[in-house]
C-alpha cells in the first residue's frame, strides 16, 4: 500500500507541474523545462513503483 501511496504523490505533482506550466508566460521557457524535467523524472519513479507492486502482487498471487 505504501508504494500506491508514493505512485499517487507523483503523480500529483506531476499535475500540479502541468498546471503550472499551463500558468506561465512565453517568457518562462527555461522554468517550463525545469518542471518537464522534474515531471518525468517522478514519472519514471512512479512507474518504477507501480512494476515493483505489481511483481509483488503477481508474486503473492494476490
Amino acid at each position: 500500500m505504501e508504494r500506491i501511496e508514493k505512485i499517487e504523490r507523483a503523480l500529483d505533482q506531476i499535475g500540479k507541474g502541468i498546471k503550472e506550466m499551463e500558468t506561465l508566460g512565453a517568457f518562462s521557457v527555461t522554468r517550463k523545462v525545469e518542471i518537464a524535467d522534474r515531471g518525468a523524472r517522478m514519472a519514471y519513479a512512479a512507474m518504477r513503483e507501480m512494476v515493483a507492486e505489481l511483481k509483488e502482487i503477481k508474486a503473492h498471487g494476490k
